[in-house]
This record gives C-alpha cells, sequence and structure tokens, in this order.
C-alpha cells in the first residue's frame, strides 16, 4: 500500500517510498526495480504514512507513522570506486562482458550499461551482477551480426554508484541454445469431473458421469516434447532420446531450428496402470534432446526435462509482454527462458509436496505430483475443455517478472487450488465476529488462527517451523498432505471435499485442571461461518460420569459420495461448506458456580482422526481449567491496563495458600512455546504468588487474564473472571451505552473500537480495520438511535472528510457517511468533535474550517457558525463538542485556550453566543463531557489535567491522576465521557489507557448535617425552603430535614440549586458554608410543610446533629414546617415576635421582611425549624417565611 514516495534532489534516481504495514522502503538507485527495507528503529505497529529527505543533507531521512512515531535514518551516500577496465566479447548465444573488481571493500555489484550504433546509454541499468567479487556478465539478449557498446559501475549497498568504466564493444556471434518446454501426453481423451454446487453440494454435473478420466490399461499413448532453439543461429539436427522410469525407451533426430522455431518429437508408450493408484511419485517420463552433446549450446541445463507420469495436468497460458519480460531476464535456473521458469515453479510444487513428511499418516510425503501439459503464449479461453486438472493464466503487468529469479510460492498457493486444495485462511474466527456470550454474560472475544500454517494460510507444519525461502515454498500442512494423498488416484475437479472424512460418531472427554474427567460439565458447541461465530450453540449436551459427551450429528441437506470417495453424512458440523467456512467450532464447558472454560476444534481435527483409522468413532480429550478443588470462585479479578503493563488485583479466598496467575492470547508463534499448544486463547500459565496482585510487564500482545485459587492438594479453584487486556495504541475516544457499558476509539490498535465494563474490564472489539477510522479521534453515542457517530477527517485510503456514522457494533452493513471535505454547507475541513442531543440532532465541530455545523438526525443541514478569529463566537483549531439537555453547546476552542458555551434555539435555528467556561486557565482544552448532574469536564490535554466545572460554567477543581488501580499522572488527555452514575472516564492517550475519575459524590440535603465538619460537601438539585440575609435553607422532597446553606448568592423559594461547601457547626446548627451555588431552576415538586406542635421542634440530637437542650424525639433542625399559636412579645426591630401554641412550650419567631402581627394575634408560621444557643442551652427558633 504506497502512500508516500521522497525523492533526494541532490542524487538523482534514490528515491524512498512508505505505507501500509511494512517498514519504509528505499528503492534501487536509477530505476531499480527493488526496494530495501529501512527497519532500524521502526516499529511494525507502526503504519507508515509520510517521508522526506533532507534536502541541507541527503544522507538523513525522516519517517513519521498515523500514530506519531518516527524515525531517522543516517543513508550511507559514498560512492564505491569504480571497476576496472572492461573487455567485451562474442561468446555463446551473446556478449560476454569482463572488468577487474572494485577496490572498495563496500562495493555489492555492478550496473552495466548497453547502447547499440547510432544510440545513447539510458539513465537506468541495462542490468546488474550482484557481489563486489563478480567481475563478468554475459549479454543474451542480442542479434547476431551486431555491435553492442557497454559500460560498468560499481555499486554499494546503499545502491551509491561509481564513475562509468571505460566503453568497450562487440560483435554478436551466433549461438545455440535448444530448451525443452513441455510433455504432452496425447490424446487428450480423459476429463477431469465437472462439479456443481447446488446448496453448496458438491454434484457430478448430469451426463458427466461415465467420462474417462484415465488411458486404460493397456492403452497406447504418445508422448510429445515440445522444444524451442532460444539462440541466435540455426540449431542444425539435433539427437533426442525419451525415458520412462530412468530406462531408455526410444531415440531419433530433430530437424535443424531456426532461430525461435518450436520442435516437437513423440513416441508411443503403453499405459501400464490399473484401477486407482494412490501414489503418482513413482513414474516419470524424460525427454533429451542433444544428450550426446554434439551441439555446442550456450545453456545445457534447460536440455533435459523430465515429467510423473500420472501427474495431475495443468494447462498454463501467458500474454505476450509477459512471456518476453521472462526471456529478456536471467531466471533461478540460469537461463533466459519463461518455460524454464515455469517449470522450475512446478518442480519446486513436486519437491515440496515430497519433503512435506507427517509420519505416521505420510511418512512419504504428499503421493501426488503435477505437470505442464501445455503452454500457450496467448489468452486463456473462458471455459475450459475439461481435458486438464487446472489451468493457469499470466495476465496483467509484465513487472511480473520480476519474480524470475525465485519461486514463487503465491503461484504454487493458487495452483494448489487447482488441485482442489482449499484456503484453510478462510477458517479462523475473526476479531469482533465471535457472538458468543460467557456465563459471566461477557462477550467471550476469542479468536482463532493457525499456529504453523502450511502454504495455504493454516493447517500444522509441525514439526517443521518454516520452509519458505527464494527457491521454495512454504511446506504443504499435514491436512494439506491428507488431502491430496486421499483424492491421489482420482483426477480433480473437486474442491474441499475431503472435509467431508469425519468419524461416524465424535467425543470428547473434558478433563478438570487436575486432569480428572470431569463429569456433569454442560456443552455448549458453537460454529463460525466465515470469521462470524454466532451466540447460539448448535449442540448442546452434557458430559457422563466418565467426563465424555457425544457431539451430535447434525443433519445436511444432501447425503452424497462424491466420485472421489467421501460421504457427506449427519456430522457436527451439518452440512459442510467446501470452501471451509464453517469448519471452526468453539466447545464451552460449564459448571454452577461461574466455572467454565473453551476449546476451539476444528474439521481438520476431525478429518486427521478420520485418516488415523478412526472412520466409525472417535474421542477427543479437552484438558480444561474446569475446578478441581471447592475453594469459593474469584469474581472480583481486576486489571490496570496501561501500555505494556497490566496490573492485577483480586480479594483474597479463605483457604487457598497459593494464586495462579493465568494469561490466554492469540497465536504469535513465541519462542517459549516451542510446541505450540496456547493458541487460540489456551490459558497459560504465567506465574503463582501468594499475594493478591501481580504485576505483568510481558505482555505484547492482546491478551486475557484468569486467576486461580490454589488449596493445601495443588488443587485449583474456577477460573476467576477473565479480564480482557487489549493492546491500546492510541486511545482518542470513548462514549457510554445506554447500560454504562463504555465505547472506546482506539484507531491504532488493529480494531476500530472497543468495549469496557461499567467498571472499567475490557470485554472485547468491536469494528474492524475496514470501519477506516485511522484518523478519527472524536466520537458520540446516539442512546436514542441506538448508532455511533465517529469523526471521520479522511483515513489512510483516502475516504472522505466526513462524519461516520455506523450502529452500535460498529459494522460495516448501514454505515454511510454524513459529509464530504470542502467549505460548504455540509462540508469539512478534517472535522473535529462530535455530539447529539436529546432529539438525535447532530452536531460536528468542523476544525479546519473553525466552524461547529448542525444536522438533523437524519443529516440534513441546519446551520453553521463561527469563523477564524479570537472574538466571541470565533474558533482557532476547536475540537471536541458536547450539548446539555437545554441545548446549551459546549466547545473546546483549542488554540485559543478556552471553552465556548453556545446556544441554540430549535425553534429559530438559531445559535447565540453566551459566554465562556470560568474561573481556570486553560492551556489546550481538547475533550468536553456533561455529566447528569450538569457539571461539566474537560479535558486540557496540554496541562496534562481533567478540569471540573459546575453547570453554570464556573470552575470547581482540577484532576491530575485517575482513580486506583491506576496511577500516576495524566499525559495529553484527549476523549471525555460520563455514564449515569457520575463516573468520569477518560482516555489518557500518551499513558495507553482509558481510565475513571469518581468525583465527590453528591449528597442529600438530609444526609449533609451528618457530614463532618470542615469535609467538603456537594448538593444536587436541592430545593430552596426559605431565604433569610446571608443565608437560606435546602431541603429534599419528602418529610426529612433539609439544611442551613451560609451563602450570598441571590436564590428564591422553590428554586433548585447545586451547593458546593464544606460542612461547619455554627449556634446550634448544622450548615454548609457554601463555595458556590449554582442556581438550577424552578423545581417541579416542592417540599410540603408539615404540621407540627411547639414542644416537637428541634428534637434530640442525632449523632454530630445538635439537638435541643431537654428536647426529644427525632431531630427535625431544618424541616420545613407550619406551626398555630397566638403570638406575644413582638419586637419589629428585631424583626421577631413569640408564638404559643399551648404546648406549654413558646418559640421565638424569626421573620426579616414580614409583618410582625400584634401581640395575641392567632397566626400560622410556615417557616424552618432552627436551632440557636442561648448560653449553656441550645434552643428552638422558627426561622419564618410566610405568617398568616
Amino acid at each position: 500500500e504506497g502512500f508516500a514516495v521522497a525523492t533526494d534532489k541532490s542524487r538523482g534516481g534514490f528515491v524512498y517510498g512508505l505505507g501500509g504495514w511494512t517498514y519504509p522502503q528505499r528503492s534501487g538507485c536509477y530505476g531499480a526495480t527493488s526496494w530495501q527495507p529501512m527497519s532500524s528503529g521502526w516499529s511494525t505497529s507502526w503504519f507508515a504514512r509520510f517521508i522526506t529527505v533532507d534536502p541541507n543533507d541527503p544522507s538523513k531521512i525522516y519517517a513519521c507513522s498515523g500514530n506519531g512515531s518516527f524515525c531517522r535514518w543516517i543513508a550511507d551516500i559514498s560512492a564505491p570506486s569504480g571497476a576496472g577496465t572492461l573487455t567485451a566479447s562474442s561468446s555463446g548465444s551473446g556478449i560476454k562482458l569482463t572488468w577487474s573488481q572494485s577496490a572498495s571493500s563496500d562495493c555489492a555489484g555492478y550496473w552495466i550499461y548497453r547502447r547499440e550504433s547510432g544510440g545513447s546509454y539510458a539513465i537506468t541499468p541495462y542490468a546488474s551482477v550482484t557481489g563486489g567479487a563478480t567481475t563478468t556478465y554475459t549479454d543474451i539478449n542480442v542479434t547476431a551480426g551486431k555491435t553492442y557498446y557497454y559500460k560498468v559501475a560499481a555499486y554499494d549497498a546503499a545502491q551509491n554508484r561509481s564513475t562509468l568504466s571505460n566503453e568497450a564493444s562487440a560483435v554478436v556471434t551466433a549461438s545455440i541454445d535448444l530448451d525443452v518446454t513441455y510433455i504432452s501426453r496425447l490424446p487428450r481423451d480423459t476429463y477431469f469431473y465437472w462439479v456443481d454446487y447446488p446448496n453448496n453440494v458438491p454434484n457430478l454435473r448430469p451426463g458427466t458421469e461415465n467420462q474417462k478420466r484415465w488411458p486404460n490399461y493397456g492403452e497406447t499413448v504418445t508422448f510429445q516434447a515440445h522444444f524451442i532453439n532460444k539462440g541466435t543461429a540455426n540449431s542444425g539436427p539435433a539427437n533426442y532420446r525419451w525415458k520412462v522410469n530412468g530406462v531408455v525407451i526410444g531415440t531419433g533426430t530433430a530437424a535443424s531450428l531456426a532461430p525461435g522455431q518450436e520442435g516437437t518429437a513423440t513416441i508411443d508408450w503403453v499405459w501400464n496402470v490399473s484401477g486407482i493408484d494412490t501414489d503418482h511419485s513413482d513414474q516419470t517420463v524424460t525427454f533429451e534432446i542433444d544428450y550426446d552433446n554434439l551441439i555446442a549450446e550456450t545453456y545445457e541445463q534447460n536440455n533435459s526435462l523430465t515429467d510423473f507420469l500420472e501427474g495431475c495436468s495443468l494447462y498454463i497460458y501467458v500474454e505476450k509482454p509477459i512471456y518476453d519480460a521472462f526471456n529478456a531476464r536471467v531466471n533461478l535456473v540460469g537461463t533466459y527462458s519463461f518455460e524454464d521458469w515455469i517449470q522450475r515453479q512446478i518442480k519446486a510444487m513436486n519437491d515440496n509436496f515430497a519433503r512435506s513428511k507427517y509420519p505416521p499418516l505420510a511418512p512419504n510425503g504428499c503421493l501426488e505430483r503435477v505437470r505442464i501439459d501445455k503452454i500457450v503464449v496467448g489468452s486463456m479461453p473462458g471455459t475450459s475443455d475439461g481435458t486438464c486438472d487446472g489451468r493457469w493464466a499470466f495476465t496483467g503487468d509484465p513487472n511480473y517478472a520480476t519474480y524470475a529469479d525465485r519461486v514463487d510460492g503465491g503461484l504454487i498457493h493458487e495452483l494448489m487450488h487447482q488441485l482442489g486444495i482449499i484456503d484453510l485462511y478462510q477458517m479462523p474466527v475473526l476479531a469482533g465476529g465471535n457472538r458468543v456470550i460467557t456465563p459471566d454474560g461477557l462477550p467471550v472475544g476469542y479468536t482463532y488462527s493457525f499456529a504453523r500454517p502450511g502454504i495455504m494460510g493454516g493447517g500444522d507444519i509441525a514439526p517443521y517451523t518454516s520452509g519458505a525461502s527464494q527457491t521454495m515454498p512454504e511446506y504443504c500442512s499435514s491436512h494439506d498432505v491428507m488431502g491430496l494423498n486421499r483424492n491421489c488416484g482420482y483426477r480433480r475437479g473437486y474442491y474441499g471435499e475431503y472435509l467431508f472424512d469425519i468419524p461416524r460418531y465424535n467425543y470428547i472427554l473434558v478433563k478438570d485442571s487436575s486432569g480428572a474427567p470431569a463429569a456433569g460439565v454442560t456443552i455448549k458447541v458453537y460454529q463460525a461461518s466465515f470469521g462470524d461465530m454466532s451466540g447460539t450453540p448448535v449442540i448442546t449436551t452434557t458430559t457422563d460420569s466418565n467426563g465424555i459427551a457425544l457431539l451430535t450429528n447434525r443433519p445436511v441437506i444432501q447425503q452424497i459420495t462424491t466420485a472421489t470417495g467421501h460421504t457427506l453424512r449427519p456430522n457436527p458440523f451439518g452440512t459442510i461448506n467446501v470452501v471451509g467456512g464453517d469448519s471452526t467450532i468453539l466447545i464451552e464447558m460449564s459448571r454452577p458456580g461461574g466455572d467454565f472454560d473453551y476449546k476451539f476444534m476444528n474439521v481438520i481435527d476431525f478429518n486427521m482422526a478420520y485418516w488415523s483409522g478412526n472412520t466409525e468413532s472417535w474421542t477427543y480429550t479437552i484438558n480444561s481449567r474446569l475446578a478441581s478443588n471447592s475453594l469459593p470462585r474469584i469474581t472480583q479479578l481486576a486489571g490496570a491496563i496501561e501500555s505494556n503493563k497490566v496490573v492485577l488485583t483480586w480479594p483474597a479466598v479463605p483457604g487457598a495458600v497459593s494464586y495462579r496467575i493465568y494469561r490466554a492470547g492469540s497465536y504469535l508463534n513465541r519462542p517459549d512455546d516451542p510446541n505450540h499448544i496456547y493458541e487460540n486463547w489456551v490459558f497459560k500459565l504465567l506465574a503463582s504468588t501468594t499475594s493478591t496482585t501481580y504485576t505483568d510487564t510481558t505482555r505484547f500482545e492482546s491478551c486475557r487474564y484468569a486467576v486461580a485459587s490454589v488449596d493445601s492438594s495443588g488443587k485449583e479453584s474456577a477460573l476467576s473472571n477473565r479480564v480482557f487486556a487489549p493492546n491500546l495504541i492510541n486511545p482518542w475516544a470513548v462514549g457510554v451505552l445506554s447500560d454504562d457499558t463504555r465505547v472506546i476509539l482506539d484507531p491504532q490498535n488493529g480494531y476500530a473500537y472497543m468495549r469496557q465494563t461499567p467498571t472499567g474490564i475490557y470485554i472485547g472489539n468491536t469494528g474492524s480495520v475496514h470501519n477506516h477510522v485511522e484518523n478519527s479521534k472524536f466520537m458520540a453515542i446516539d442512546r436514542r438511535l441506538s448508532r455511533m457517530l465517529t469523526s471521520h477527517p479522511s483515513d489512510w485510503y483516502g475516504g472522505p472528510h466526513s462524519i461516520r456514522i455506523s450502529d452500535l457494533e460498529g459494522s460495516l452493513n448501514g454505515l454511510w457517511d454524513l459529509g464530504t471535505q470542502g467549505t460548504g454547507n455540509g462540508q469539512f475541513n478534517n472535522p473535529g468533535g462530535v455530539a447529539v442531543d436529546d432529539e438525535s440532532r447532530i452536531y460536528a465541530v468542523d476544525t479546519g474550517n473553525n466552524r461547529i455545523q448542525i444536522f438533523t438526525s437524519s443529516g440534513s443541514f441546519l446551520l453553521a457558525y463561527g469563523s477564524t478569529g479570537t472574538g466571541a463566537g470565533k474558533f482557532n483549531n476547536p475540537q471536541g463538542i458536547a450539548v446539555d439537555s437545554q441545548y446549551k453547546i459546549y466547545v473546546c476552542d483549542k488554540s485559543n485556550a478556552r471553552v465556548q458555551i453556545l446556544q441554540y434555539d430549535k425553534n429559530a435555528n438559531t445559535v447565540t453566543y453566551l459566554g465562556l467556561l470560568t474561573g481556570k486557565t486553560l492551556n489546550g482544552p481538547t475533550g468536553v463531557a456533561i455529566a447528569p448532574s450538569g457539571r461539566i469536564y474537560v479535558t486540557d490535554s496540554n496541562a496534562n489535567r481533567v478540569e471540573e466545572y459546575s453547570a453554570s460554567g464556573k470552575w470547581l477543581r482540577s484532576y491530575t491522576a485517575p482513580d486506583a488501580p491506576y496511577s500516576g499522572s495524566f499525559s495529553s488527555p484527549t476523549g471525555i465521557a460520563v455514564d449515569s452514575t457520575g463516573k468520569v472516564i477518560v482516555c489518557d492517550t500518551n499513558n495507553r489507557r482509558v481510565v475513571t475519575i469518581t468525583p465527590a459524590a453528591s449528597t442529600t440535603a438530609n444526609a449533609a448535617r451528618k457530614i463532618a465538619n470542615g469535609q467538603s460537601v456537594r448538593l444536587d438539585r436541592a430545593v430552596v425552603t426559605a431565604k433569610f440575609p446571608g443565608y437560606f435553607y435546602v431541603q429534599d422532597v419528602g418529610a426529612l430535614p433539609g439544611i442551613r446553606v451560609v451563602s450570598s448568592t441571590a436564590v428564591e423559594v422553590g428554586q433548585t440549586v447545586d451547593v458546593y461547601g464544606t460542612m461547619a457547626t455554627t449556634n446550634g446548627e448544622r450548615e454548609i458554608n457554601a463555595t458556590l451555588v449554582d442556581v438550577r431552576g424552578t423545581a417541579s415538586e416542592q417540599p410540603k410543610p408539615y404540621g407540627m406542635t411547639i414542644r416537637s421542634m428541634g428534637g434530640a440530637a442525632d449523632g454530630i446533629v445538635p439537638g435541643i437542650t431537654g428536647g426529644y424525639g427525632l431531630n427535625n433542625v431544618g424541616l420545613l414546617m407550619k406551626v398555630f399559636g397566638k403570638t406575644s412579645q413582638r419586637n419589629p426591630a428585631a424583626s421577631e415576635f413569640y408564638l404559643d401554641d399551648g404546648s406549654g412550650v413558646k418559640v421565638r419567631v424569626y421573620a426579616p421582611g414580614l409583618t410582625i402581627p400584634a401581640d395575641g394575634s392567632s397566626v400560622l408560621v410556615t417557616g424552618v425549624s432552627g436551632a440557636e444557643t442561648s448560653g449553656s442551652n441550645i434552643v428552638r427558633v422558627l426561622r419564618a417565611r410566610s405568617i398568616q
């Protein structure tokens, strides 16, 4: 995937390129087609994006990735010394050049430049040779009688070029090269199997069932050899001979061939195979031309060709430009011939069959062989005539000829398909595709892949590690070999039908963690389908007293036996898809109490059992981690995940003497796992400890952890709840679902999104790399419409500047983009933050255009607001955005170091400027979120802080570090969200972690009365019940007492307020000394005054809440009440009087701002039960808000 190139402007021809999950590359100088990876210091997890050459010092090259990482290379720009005297002479079928070696020790080879008479030298080399000690080159792309001129230059490993040598020239003399290209078997009257796939079941095409497949025993067949004179002169007559199994069976003389002319020779042979021959490796036919070496040839190594008599026949088609390109390059045979190259591919394929040995099933390797029966320079017909087993066409770019010097493993992979061998990479379970839910109620999240895949992208090549090289493809897996061996002796045409070979009855034996059979285990079997795995089991059963369970045979659409001897019948997979997409199952083993484990199985396991002789029945043993003791299961394993470190903590288990920590991951061919037994999420023992915490710093991939308690006998409990530790790279944004599940955007970790539980435990991935959110940094959750919105400032594949909208899973089905790149309405230039309101309108920050835009829920444009600047309503690099229930909009105006508050009027469709968040100097606000309480949280990335503001936008406090179990300060926090409980979730991006802040909890007015003096307190939406100079009372709806708030903030009775302050006891009464009071509006429900006698006012002490001296009953200081009585001791100057209700106790009534009634009046006073000190006593006081 190419993304960027850079040129060295001081040295023509040097090109640097990069892109995708590969190392940055440096091209060969002067147009050479090879690229050298610049791997030093570059992580394979970095997606290469940009590259440049220092114009002042071309030895310095810089490259950077999409995740902000970069590297510098110091290039060698010093050229080696040149080659010595160059000479040229006609030799064989070309011109031989000879020169003396460069004196430079770093000389890596030589470039050859060529011109013809009257021409000039091209900038790019004509040819090259490797090795500083190599001092010859033969040019065979020449015409007899013509003169050619040459120069040579030395180059080093950095491809710096020396000065050019002297010029040398030569005239081409005649040459001969007889090349045996292929052997046909005639007549072509035998056919492969014509197969159709109704309902994905292979059926022979009607009318073809009785076609001839092989020559009959005793039938005479004709072998026809094809050979070409690839020299520059007539060859003259050439003697040839035929061999079968190494024994000469005939000789002859071929007529003279002109340059480029093809000849043929034939011989009859009696077919000696009867019935099905299961070994195609033991009979060969060989054709040799000029076997007696009477002709002087340029190349002798292509005078002979050996085919396997019964090998699967292939027809090869090659377009002329590709054919010519191969003929102009030296190949790995050492000749200039497409035919020699393709025959070398076939030899490598057959050699690979022979070396892929898997005793005891395949001690001699694969017994099938392949052969080329026809090579055509031209286009391949649209349909096969059925006379070959497979066809392949070389079409398109002639640069494919760069493969001339190697075996193309990809080609051999494709030719394996011609033999009916399937892509095993169709069998894995993909990330985000596993829908199975564990007994804990969380997604299992497991993926499935192959440990040591063979050439078909799967299976197992054990005991080999890898066999791919310049001259050999990867080994065939044991499954590939057995599939071919089972079909050896049959013509091809079928595809993957060998997957049908499954024992008639299939059992599993489940053992617990001690190795004992596990009885009474519930078994659920889940089946994958092309990477996805449904959460509905296809089989449910239970192990018997011996730990054994039968995997139920499921019906098939059609029960058949193929012409190649494979029977599709009921089996645990149902109708087997021959492509392999439904061939993986996941076994869930569970017992009550959360005791569960999983094991993947694959149709390969069943096939290999069948091929091992277990055609009727078979038992597969699963060594699970199910409990072997009765200790309680740990259900509160927690993990703090940051970068490559995971800190695990869990509560102590009574009776446990130690704990075992297990880790599971997908397979990555680890050197500490030579037997490859831990791939595909099998839990591997990581450590043992007596502590209740463990820190793992060896993690290098996404993995899962579990802990088991160990008793004194060494037996284990059930595995704990699992902790998923994803490989976080750049967590940028976070959103919260309606159940407080968290969705995290980490565009660099290989998946689009991740999930956390409300407690911060990772539970898996959703979406995929195909969501293409590589550059995205903001997201929003639309709970009303169950969808996810992600800013999309283009991507690594040139996608639109848009808001990308998907379902909550991030699935590609239904995904759509709102907007394109531009400056018009509805267009974006690097979109930033995104938010939705309660009616699903979309609010999007258009960062590059320094504005915000608002759209309907369906994406229709409503308005754009803002422009570039520093004034009110103007922006400079705006980032995050949030909108509250009153349609107030908060925008992080990052480069202006502020958060602006705007008001959207949905009726007028207008936006007005309200002001700023105040009270704290910001450095680089990036993300903003609003809590259910109305409080506002801002990530100040440049200051490494999270700031908290009241609902009215007044600063409250700063957070510099997250909650435990995480530690350490924030480093460039970005995304932020708040859940329904008020927890703040923060993407601590540079620390590669997603963490939680738990702000001080709000309390009720009644509960605040019992908070100790000096302690901080917060009230949310408390109702004002009475107000007085310098203070007021608040109360919760109901009959519980409230509390006095000391503040000069103007409030009105019936309003709701948020109160922030500290607790105190003053003059016998509890109170809040408020540092901030936010008026939130009018309460929808008001506390009702409680009717009470004066004697009942005040009440006894209640903990730290003072009581009335001599008082009794429940303490009600702070309660809104109404009291009836007669007045006395009227004192208007002090705004007070006394009230007597006849209960034997009078109370002083404090009534500022009210008319004081005359003594002896009967009145109903509504007010708050209060208290005050009088000497050493605490007495009642009624603080009136009204008098009737």
